[in-house]
């Protein structure tokens, strides 16, 4: 059989591979995984030390219905990782870890955690997601070095208002569980970057959400929200928000506060219209807004230059504001809007045809060629051509016409020449009042040099009279 080069490599390491499998820390996980036949290093699926010393344990998918309390004999264990297995209940031994830095128990059947757990006291990053469980004991949040706490896909009905004690905590996932309410306590958490609320049964947002101004990933989908306070829109550093799937009616003009934005999503709401200040995400890669009762776009949306994927499939549109077709879009789904009637041209700032688009169940009245590359809904060949004119009287709709481009023109030239007399007013007088000021200092160096003339003159027939006086 031949063996991996990575295999290879450990034969020829100071640590050989029985040298590794004979250390204390190796007999533990084999006797915890069974003597496998395809383990040939007990280090090669974990991380060990220089010295055989097992630092991080990967226990993923080993089908474990319990484990042995053995385990606590890996003294050095920072990283425990026990996702995907069968463990009803976590033996008390782990919680005697106290180098654990990071403890994964997801994808289990845990029913409650231990109040134990306070004791790792070093544990930064704990995954609990995906178990059956109902209620957290507030132990969890003595743990003040915390910074990812994941708490998803469980049953959770409340979050205690003793997290507020996590300082530290930057990822915070309480998705698909079955919340109704949170504390204010968890607007406190100031250091937070990512805070999913997705699948539960929220309503309301508290307005101390503005305090956590380091924010950058929002997710609320799949809530009851029919409105978003208007202190999200001053989460300034927010490059992801999504809020699909809710009741929402309307979008705060204030959404231009988020000018860092990368991604927005708005679909599945009960969204009629889009403000015009949504021009002010240049930063916008894709919005979706599919899924709504927009009846149409704003102008405004032709100046996200940044955006490639726009999704405004779904909705009531009636027409497309020229403007659009100044965008540099990759997907572009229009489907299922049938009473839109539109033309479709080349999108004017593209390089290449859009790669995708859906055109389904929507009336396109003429389509020029190469504006995208695959269509879904449409037959490409059986398309009625633009003709030029109608390709030219939207291009011209808006490009700036030529009224306008020669109004522009004759105002720069006109400030350009106003600021070139200007200057040139300004350096002639400069010039001049330099000049004046050199000839005056000639004049007074010239006076003043009389006058020193006239002293010496002076000075000297006094002396002279004097040296006449004695003499006589």
């Amino acid at each position: 059989m031949k063996l991996p080069l990575s295999k290879i490599f450990l034969l020829f390491s100071p640590f050989s591979i029985s040298s590794y499998n004979d250390s204390e820390d190796c007999k533990i996980y084999i006797s915890i995984v069974g003597n496998l036949d395809n383990i040939i290093n007990c280090c090669e699926n974990n991380q060990c030390d220089s010295k055989g010393r097992i630092i991080a344990l990967n226990l993923d998918k080993f089908h474990l219905t319990s484990i042995p309390p053995s385990i606590t004999e890996l003294e050095d264990l920072e990283k425990l990782n026990l996702r995907n297995n069968e463990l009803t209940s976590i033996p008390e031994e782990i919680f005697q870890m106290k180098k654990l830095v990071t403890l994964d128990l997801s994808y289990n059947k845990f029913q409650n955690i231990s109040s134990s757990i306070s004791n790792l006291s070093k544990l930064e990053n704990l995954f609990l997601s995906n178990n059956e469980l109902t209620n957290i004991p507030d132990e969890i949040f003595k743990l003040e070095k915390l910074e990812l706490l994941d708490l998803s896909f469980n049953k959770l009905q409340r979050v205690s208002p003793s997290i507020k004690s996590l300082s530290k905590l930057k990822f915070l996932y309480i998705g698909n569980n079955e919340l109704t309410g949170l504390p204010n306590e968890i607007f406190t958490l100031k250091k937070l970057r990512e805070l999913f609320l997705n699948d539960n049964k929220l309503n309301n947002i508290p307005e101390s959400i503005k305090n956590l101004s380091d924010l950058l990933y929002l997710i609320i989908h799949n809530n009851e929200f029919t409105y978003l306070p208007d202190e999200i829109w001053k989460l300034k550093d927010l490059i992801f928000l999504d809020v699909s799937n809710n009741k929402i009616k309307s979008i705060s003009d204030e959404i231009e506060n988020l000018k860092k934005l990368n991604k927005l999503y708005l679909s599945n709401n009960e969204i009629i219209s889009l403000p015009m200040e949504i021009s002010s995400l240049k930063r916008l890669k894709l919005l979706d807004a599919s899924f709504n009762k927009l009846h149409n776009l704003p102008p405004s949306i032709g100046d996200l230059s940044e955006l490639s994927e726009l999704y405004i499939n779904n909705n009531e549109l009636q027409r497309l504001p020229n403007e659009i077709f100044k965008l540099q879009l990759n997907k572009f789904s229009i489907g299922n809007n049938p009473e839109l009637n539109t033309k479709m041209i080349n999108f004017i700032n593209n390089d290449n045809a859009i790669r995708y688009c859906d055109f389904s169940n929507v009336n396109i009245t003429c389509y020029q060629k190469n504006t995208c590359e695959t269509i879904k809904g449409l037959n490409n060949t059986s398309l009625i051509a633009c003709t030029d004119t109608e390709i030219n009287d939207i291009r011209q709709s808006i490009l700036p016409s030529k009224t306008v481009l020669y109004i522009v023109f004759a105002s720069v030239s006109a400030f350009v020449f106003i600021t070139v007399v200007s200057v040139t007013i300004y350096v002639f007088v400069r010039i001049k009042n330099r000049k004046l000021k050199r000839e005056s200092m000639a004049v007074m160096e010239i006076l003043n040099a009389s006058s020193k003339s006239l002293d010496f003159h002076n000075q000297s027939q006094n002396s002279l009279n004097t040296y006449s006086h004695y003499r006589i």
